[in-house]
Formats: structure tokens, sequence, C-alpha cells
């Protein structure tokens, strides 16, 4: 049994269950109890039978930073870093569903499937059965647990919530971090939540607390230096920040096209990013408290569509995607966060730094469960947070904005990419009407260019995948017989 997490209410000390042979109960009754654990966690269960061996892996109820499994020639291979399982790989082949989901870049259906048909993900109280003889990896999930209503309203008085939901996260942060920590990090972007985690982060412990920013180009970076440095100076923290147009994205020369290791929902600003990480590795922040939000804090997202360039097998796989993707169940945190939770957590685990995601915690989910969902989704109960502190600023910019600004600074250094493109061989993308995006680019259209990034880390995804996977090494061989 591996435990994944930390928590102070619940020590994790290694015991020797002693138990080398047991009846079918014995089994049921430790698995039972395993269930019951409340932090993240992998248990596996090696049963030798008469038929052949199975192998059953579960995973804890509150996920953290999930792990990917492929299964080949009776080999069950996991990791937390997708690209370390493309070797293992037969097909680059990518799920036309998924490939529509990224492009389109709406809300994703949280799924064990992946875009990649032979690799799952271990998703949140997931129960997986390897059949070893078979190679088969069955998949099953647990009743839903009863959940809180989305809200009751049981606050009518915003001073009483603002205090309680102070003290829910205070308790969220001193239960995830160590008390032998010297130094904590926190991720402040200068918007709300960062923001409010970064004040109450550095009075809830003796720690001291290191800030990480990454400023966007233009008008926004400036923005979001203003209010970095008032958070810093307001809570004390020693601050740390750079320009995310000192490390140019998609760049020839940048780490993921030198390297070949891309995973397909790569951020555009993973390059930048790991320059932080690696501060906060210096500076002994290993963990690092990052600002993503459970579902019941935002707004239901606005719908999303498939870009131009979408090719007609794409476009008919994103029509059909709720019948063709099988959906994980959901927690209190929310399918949107846990998916984001996903895709984000290798970015901090291969700098050796572990997230911790206040606001997607118990604690905090269950606060939220009972505040109207206006104080919630409009910010206004953190605002009021903020104004506790004597700050009585809002962010005046958005998410959107930020990934617009990213999106034109990074194509402007990747026109090469698409050049050969294996995303229109394959069938995933048009070619022409990607020529013509591109020219609308070019032109200073932007509306398509969040799309023609997420169109560009796909094509180096695939690529990675074709260099690294099992398939092109039984190709080279047979190339050379």
């Amino acid at each position: 049994m591996l435990v994944r997490e930390r928590h102070q209410d619940y020590p994790t000390e290694q015991n020797d269950l002693g138990v080398e042979e047991c009846t079918d109960h014995e089994i049921d009754q430790q698995w039972s109890s395993i269930s019951d654990w409340p932090l993240d966690f992998l248990a596996i269960l090696i049963a030798r039978q008469e038929e052949g061996p199975t192998v059953e892996v579960k995973c804890g109820r509150w996920g953290a930073a999930p792990v990917f499994l492929n299964v080949r020639d009776c080999e069950l291979h996991g990791d937390w870093n997708v690209t370390n399982l493309y070797r293992h790989l037969l097909s680059s082949e990518l799920d036309p569903a998924f490939v529509g989901q990224y492009l389109a870049g709406g809300p994703a259906i949280y799924s064990s499937q992946t875009i990649f048909s032979e690799i799952r993900l271990l998703t949140e109280r997931a129960h997986v059965l390897w059949d070893v003889p078979y190679d088969r990896l069955t998949f099953a999930f647990p009743a839903p647990e009863v959940q809180e209503p989305e809200t009751n309203d049981e606050f009518s008085d915003k001073e009483e919530a603002l205090s309680q939901f102070q003290r829910a996260l205070r308790k969220s942060l001193l239960s995830r971090v160590s008390v032998n920590e010297d130094v904590v990090g926190i991720e402040l972007d200068g918007d709300l939540q960062s923001s409010v985690i970064a004040l109450v982060a550095a009075d809830a412990g003796a720690w001291e607390v290191h800030s990480y920013g990454l400023l966007a180009p233009g008008r926004l970076g400036a923005i979001q230096a203003e209010m970095r440095q008032a958070i810093a100076r307001t809570a004390g923290l020693v601050d740390h920040e750079t320009l995310y147009s000192n490390y140019t994205p998609l760049h020839p020369e940048s780490d993921r096209r030198r390297t070949m290791a891309v995973k397909p929902w790569s951020v555009l600003w993973d390059d930048a990013w790991g320059v932080l990480l690696e501060q906060a590795k210096t500076d002994r922040a290993m963990t690092m408290l990052t600002p993503r939000m459970a579902d019941a804090w935002n707004e239901e997202p606005a719908a999303s569509s498939l870009p131009s360039f979408a090719s007609e097998r794409v476009r008919e796989a994103y029509a059909e995607r709720e019948s063709l993707i099988a959906p994980a169940p959901s927690s209190l945190m929310g399918a949107r966060a846990m998916q984001r939770g996903a895709d984000e957590a290798m970015s901090y685990l291969k700098h050796g730094i572990w997230p911790v995601s206040p606001f997607c915690s118990p604690e905090v989910c269950q606060f939220a469960a009972r505040i109207p969902a206006e104080w919630r989704q409009s910010g206004s109960l953190l605002r009021s947070s903020l104004v506790n502190h004597g700050l009585g600023w809002a962010p005046s910019f958005t998410k959107e904005e930020t990934r617009e600004s990213l999106a034109d600074f990074a194509l402007k250094n990747a026109k090469d990419v698409f050049e050969d493109s294996r995303l229109v061989a394959c069938g995933y993308i048009d070619g022409d009407r990607l020529r013509e995006s591109l020219e609308r680019y070019n032109e200073g259209d932007l509306s398509e260019a969040a799309a023609l990034s997420r169109a560009t880390i796909l094509e180096l995804a695939i690529r990675s995948v074709e260099s690294r996977s099992r398939g092109a090494y039984m190709n080279q061989v047979a190339e050379q017989m």
C-alpha cells in the first residue's frame, strides 16, 4: 500500500499486515478497511490462482496526483508521467473524440480512458482488475458516495460565512503541510484565489512562505505584477517572479521540443513554470500550494466549439463523445477540477514538488456546499477576505485574456511545427483549413490563436509518441533486417 499524501490527523507509518495466506473473506475485510482510508493511496493485491495470477489495484477516494497504466505482454506499467509510458505503446494513434475535446478547449469528460487507447488513467476511487493471462484491464467504481446538495444556504450572514471559510482554509493548509517544513511554496498568479491562499498561508504556520509567479506578456503582466507585489508586501512573502517571454514556449530550442517528451494536454507555460519550480526546489519549498478550485467555486463554463481546421473524422467523434467516452464518478471536488488536477500534476512532480490545492480539499468543498452559489461564483466572498487584510481591489483580467495573450506569443515561435504535419497525415486536422487559419492569424486575427496553440502541442505530442513508442522501435529493427 502506497500512501501518496500527507495529513496531520492521519499518521502514515508503514505497517506490515503479516498476512501471507488468508481466506477470501479476510481479503474482503482488508479491502473494506483500506477503502475507508481518507488519503490518496494506491493499494495492490496479487493473487495466485490455478487459472493464472490476478492483480487488483485500488485508489483512494480523494485524488491527488493520478497514475497512468499500460499493460503489454504480461507486464503492467504505471507512472504519473505519461510520457514515460510512450515506449510501451505499439501505436501512436489518438482517439478522435479526445482530440476533439482538446482542440475545442472546453470542459473534458473525466474518464479512465485517455487520448491513447493503450493507456488508462487511475481515476479517484477506481478499482482495477488486471487479468494477467489475457493482458486485460477491467475498471469498476463503487456506487457514488452521498454528497451534500450544491447549496442549502446555511449561512445568511456573510461575515459568519467569511469567518467559517477562513477557518476551513486554514485547517486545510495545516492538515496537508508538514509541521517540520521550514519553507512552503505558493503559486501566486495575482488572481483572487491565489491571493487569498497566500494571505492565509502566511498566518497559518511558523514556516516561511515563498511565492512564485509567471508574468504574462504586455498589459496583463503589468497588472499581475502590481497585484502580486501588493500581496507579497501585505503577507511578508519571499517573492520570485519571471517573465513568460524569457522562456519562449514551442521554440525549436525549448526543452519540450529538444527532449520530445510532450504530453498531449501540456500548457503553454510549462517551460517557464518549470524554471520557477526548480527555484522552489532550491528554496526547499517541496510543497506547492496551487490555486486550483473545486467546481463549486466557478461558474459553468461557456459552451465550446471545434476550430475551423478540425477534420470531419474528429467532428463526428466529438459530436458523439458522450457515448464514446465513459465518465468516471465525480466527487464534491467536481469533475472539471479533478480533470485539471490530473492534467497538471505531472508539471509539479517531475521537479520533485508535491502540489496541494486547498480549494479542492474536503474541508473547503464541504464548506462551499453550505453557502449560496452567488457568494462562491461571483468571487464576492474571496474579495471580502482580501478586504479583511486591507486590500480593497480585485483582479481586472480574466484567465481567458491571459490564455489568448500567451497563445499569441507562443505561436510566433512555432511557425515551423506544422511542416509535414502528422496530425494532418493521420486525419485529425484538415490541412487546407489549417493553412487558412494560420493565414488569418498572421494577419492579426486571434480568434483561433488558443486553438492553434493547442494543435501545436498536440502535433509535438504525436511526434513524441512516434519517436519513442515500441512500435517505432520494432519498425526500426525490421528495416535493419
